[in-house]
């Protein structure tokens, strides 16, 4: 990975529905902690168990349709990134999972970074 990509980042969440979704991106974005912010329609399937037991067991298999977020954004912006969605997200256990990018091209990596609010790069 060089240098240049390893300024950006994919992160994923996943909202409830799409009224959710769309008011979390346009928070994300509009705060300038993401470039740019993907929706669409999923299902998820997983186990999730609402009391304290924490044995497969206890826990219910769900299968629920959800709205997956691939928000794109600088490195430098993730904490902060990820402390927002904690604040705004309605879930009690959000999804936040950072996949650092191996190749990103150049002209799109100066638009994130830029979008970003990274010093020295301008949106265009």
């Amino acid at each position: 990975m060089s240098d240049a990509a390893a300024a950006a980042v994919v992160v994923l969440t996943t909202t409830a529905d799409e009224e959710s979704a769309r008011a979390l991106s346009m928070a994300l974005v509009g705060e300038g902690l993401a470039a740019c912010v993907t929706r669409t329609a999923v299902r998820s399937v997983y186990r999730w168990d609402e009391g304290e037991t924490s044995t497969h067991d206890a826990s219910a298999i769900r299968d629920d349709a959800e709205v997956l977020l691939v928000i794109k954004t600088a490195r430098s912006r993730l904490a902060a990134l990820q402390q927002r969605i904690l604040e705004l997200h309605r879930y009690s256990c959000p999804e936040v999972i950072a996949i650092a990018a191996d190749h990103v091209e150049e002209r799109y990596r100066t638009w994130l970074l830029a979008a970003c609010g990274e010093p020295g790069d301008s949106v265009g």
